[in-house]
């Protein structure tokens, strides 16, 4: 147990030791580095590391670290996004990792220098828009974090209230803790939420984004997305490379998936297809929060 907690560890820390660093940095290669630590745990346990393998043992470690550093991606810049395909090929670049510190044929410098390249390049393929945003000659990553907000503050955001909440609730991109799903719950609403940095899965709890997510047909009361999913739209809407029509695709099946009369309610407003909605199947519902903000509530008729 000792050898897998101290890898992981090891892997902790060089997630810190590089957070927020630039990988299209021209001095990339100095920036991105291993951690003393790292290189100190690959030297002591080297031979354990050989005996991993290809055994479920190491495909654990590297599903494990394929998380964390995707967590770290996302708090860098939350409009980052990674599919299961796109991760598939993240987990790939951290077998070939493993195999060359296995294999050992190439002292770790040269190790870093493999890996950092291949993460630098999956990144440009499955989020080109870093390669824009990120200009070599800056040391540190562009950001554009995430938080997640109090219970409390995402009630008064969304507008809701006891008359407005008809069950069951399910909150997209509900957050690494869920504050406002657990706090529904508290007071006894069925409430669900899903979110890809989830810290725990539960019953009502799911890891999962939104493009992967199943939300059902006609089975919701009540559907809430505080900062997040329409955030994440209005940023695709706005790029080159955006994601338009895989969004607009996930924005329909949200909305057919409420009941009749269940509503949609979230912050901040996409007018760009809400405009294109039905009028004859959707009430939509607007209210101004800031000059710029605004909160929005689309019922099904």
């Amino acid at each position: 147990m000792k050898f897998e907690e101290e890898i992981m560890n090891s892997i902790i820390n060089q997630i810190q030791h590089n957070k927020g660093k630039n990988l299209f940095s021209d001095a990339a290669y100095r920036n991105m580095s291993f951690h003393c630590f790292t290189e100190e745990v690959v030297t002591r346990y080297k031979d354990q590391l050989k005996l991993c393998g290809q055994t479920k043992r190491m495909e654990k470690i590297i599903d494990n670290t394929v998380d964390i550093v995707l967590k770290e991606f996302y708090r860098t810049n939350q409009y980052i996004d990674f599919s299961l395909e796109s991760r598939a090929l993240l987990k790939k670049v951290y077998n070939l990792l493993f195999e060359d510190i296995i294999i050992g044929e190439l002292d770790l410098h040269m190790v870093q220098e493999r890996h950092y390249a291949r993460l630098t390049k999956i990144l440009s393929i499955t989020n080109p828009f870093t390669v824009i945003i990120n200009p070599p000659n800056e040391s540190y990553a562009s950001s554009a974090a995430c938080a997640e907000y109090s219970a409390e503050f995402q009630l008064y955001i969304l507008g809701l209230t006891s008359s407005v909440i008809k069950e069951p609730l399910l909150d997209i991109g509900c957050g690494e803790n869920a504050e406002l799903v657990n706090f529904m719950r508290l007071a006894g609403v069925e409430a669900y939420g899903f979110d890809r940095i989830l810290s725990e899965e539960k019953a009502y709890l799911s890891k999962a984004n939104w493009f992967e997510y199943d939300y059902g047909i006609s089975k919701w009361g009540i559907i809430i997305s505080n900062i997040a999913f329409s955030s994440h739209f209005l940023n695709h809407h706005l790029r080159e490379d955006g994601k338009h029509h895989e969004f607009a695709i996930v924005y329909m099946k949200i909305l057919s998936s409420l009941v009749s009369g269940g509503s949609f309610i979230y912050a901040p407003a996409i007018p760009f297809i809400e405009n294109c909605l039905p009028a004859n199947q959707f009430l939509i519902e607007r209210e101004i929060l800031t000059e710029e903000y605004a909160r929005v509530k689309i019922t099904r008729l």
